[in-house]
């Protein structure tokens, strides 16, 4: 794996370092990129969140660790509930928690969700609790720093409901709107 020097998004939430919204718009984007990719491949990541966020010296972000990727097959995308409880849960979206064991989940709606929390806590730095009503939280957030565009992309990628939610290829448009503010 190559050495990126700007480190890891966790460690920017760590640092408390506040970096522009139109530059953590731009990181979002390169990450949704590449799930955009391995989901045109039937793979799911699986495991997005800050500590799998890399940044490089040019100011791009790298998504790594692929140690939980599934591999479906274009005819099924979806998989068995039981199957996905590994990973961080406090990038879970709720049907992971809503659904009992032998109820199938979309884990590509998944990894659309898990790009929105990452989103939400590198602008709101609001680490406080596992498995929150993101949407919920960002409407009663204040001094939150987003363009409207911005916070649009990640009213999208926070929804509940993984019907209602974008795929990839719709989330790289949203978060492109997003990154030119």
């Amino acid at each position: 794996m190559p050495y990126y020097p700007g480190g890891d998004l966790f460690t920017v939430l760590e640092e408390q370092r506040n970096p522009h919204p139109a530059t953590v718009a731009r990181w979002m984007l390169d990450v949704t990129l590449a799930v955009e990719y391995l989901h045109g491949r039937c793979v799911a990541h699986n495991d997005i969140k800050p500590d799998n966020v890399f940044l490089d010296g040019s100011g791009r972000a790298h998504l790594g660790d692929l140690g939980l990727v599934l591999e479906l097959t274009p005819e099924s995308r979806t998989v068995l509930a039981s199957r996905l409880r590994m990973g961080t849960s406090i990038f879970w979206p709720p049907e992971r928690f809503q659904t009992g064991p032998d109820h199938r989940v979309d884990p590509f709606k998944g990894d659309i969700y898990a790009i929105g929390v990452t989103l939400w806590l590198t602008m709101s730095k609001d680490l406080a609790g596992e498995n929150l009503d993101y949407q919920a939280r960002m409407k009663t957030a204040t001094g939150l720093r987003m363009s409207r565009d911005l916070r649009s992309a990640l009213e999208k990628l926070l929804e509940p409901d993984p019907a209602k939610r974008p795929t990839a290829s719709e989330a790289v448009e949203l978060l492109r709107l997003a990154s030119v503010d």
